[in-house]
């Protein structure tokens, strides 16, 4: 694998959750109600109160959409269009470590490549590790903070 992928890799993600924090610190400040986002999001009244009660559901795509009603700066999605790119290079040179490394099926795999906003934040935690260990292994140091 190449070092540079990797690294430029890692800030992405890094970069995906910085966006992701600040967009649902911002839901939360502003104290929009669940019938609020319905109509902005497309989505059924009781899918978006999940997504309340479970952050981890909100997708990429959603987020970005909640960050353009706001007037955010930060594009989760863009990063995760970004990543999905460096993934298909490193599966390339690496798709059977990638693939037991990461416990990320290989149908899974195949959903990600289409639809780059339907990663799940533990399928980037678990990507992270992959490539953090990747860096350790070649026995280059790399920024690696989350």
């Amino acid at each position: 694998m190449n070092l540079q992928t990797i690294d430029e890799s890692l800030q992405l993600i890094r970069s995906y959750f910085n966006a992701r924090v600040a967009i649902l610190r911002a839901l939360e400040d502003k104290q929009v109600s669940p019938a609020a986002l319905v109509d902005d999001l497309a989505l059924g009244y009781d899918v978006v109160c999940r997504k309340y009660k479970n952050p981890e559901l909100w997708r990429a795509d959603e987020l970005s959409r909640l960050r353009v009603i706001w007037g955010l700066s930060a594009d989760p999605a863009k990063h995760l269009q970004q990543l999905t790119s460096h993934v298909q290079l490193i599966l390339l040179t690496d798709r059977q470590r990638f693939l037991k490394e990461t416990h990320i099926g290989r149908y899974r795999i195949r959903t990600l490549l289409k639809d780059y906003g339907s990663w799940r934040p533990a399928e980037l935690i678990e990507l992270s590790n992959f490539l953090n260990r990747a860096v350790q292994a070649s026995g280059q140091s790399s920024d690696t903070t989350h």
